[in-house]
């Protein structure tokens, strides 16, 4: 009887950890999971990605994730701080610049941007004629940031946390840009985080 409840107890801690996060990444698994809400999680499986982890004296835990396969085209930071780190400004905002720079992008303008709880949608016209999504969801010393190339992600979870939201970008054209870069490892040059 004791080794049951031992058992039980497991699996329901399992299953809160699981579900405690409002995005995680299970290399073993192959898949990338949303909180919806808390009792309902969102799950993908990935198929052909390529996972970076990214070390930090300031950081718990970072990885970048760039995934390309038959149904999702996606390129994802996540950045967990330490709890005796912080952010030296606004988390998004420190990404939509670095993006920008790196990319070196001729024109960047915010055509919409909505929240549905911990999850921020963002659309940008980028050199004046296509498109790019960002995701971004936040957490307690955790923050994800989603370049959404074909925009299947962007859909799937903006559908699901708002059954009211329509795509009114599905017309325009998407940018083929490639983004290799990683804010953590850039976090040496620039300082986005330190101490606190």
């Amino acid at each position: 009887m004791k080794k049951f409840i031992l058992i039980i107890i497991a699996f329901f801690l399992a299953a809160c950890n699981d579900i405690e996060d409002n995005s995680s990444f299970s290399y073993k698994q192959n898949n990338i999971k949303f909180k919806v809400d808390s009792k309902e999680i969102l799950s993908f499986s990935l198929n052909n990605f390529i996972y970076e982890p990214r070390a930090n004296q300031y950081l718990q835990e970072g990885y970048t994730l760039k995934v390309q396969d038959n149904e999702f085209d996606f390129f994802l930071e996540y950045i967990h701080l330490s709890t005796q780190s912080k952010w030296n400004g606004q988390a998004r905002s420190f990404y939509e610049d670095f993006f920008k720079e790196k990319l070196k992008l001729k024109s960047f303008k915010l055509l919409n941007r909505f929240e549905e709880k911990n999850y921020e949608f963002s659309t940008y016209l980028v050199n004046e004629d296509k498109i790019i999504q960002l995701i971004y969801i936040w957490d307690v010393y955790k923050d994800t940031f989603i370049f959404d190339k074909n925009g299947k992600l962007f859909n799937s979870l903006a559908t699901k946390l708002n059954k009211q939201y329509k795509d009114s970008f599905k017309e325009y054209k998407r940018a083929t840009l490639e983004f290799p870069y990683s804010l953590i490892v850039q976090n040496r040059v620039n300082s986005y985080f330190n101490k606190n």
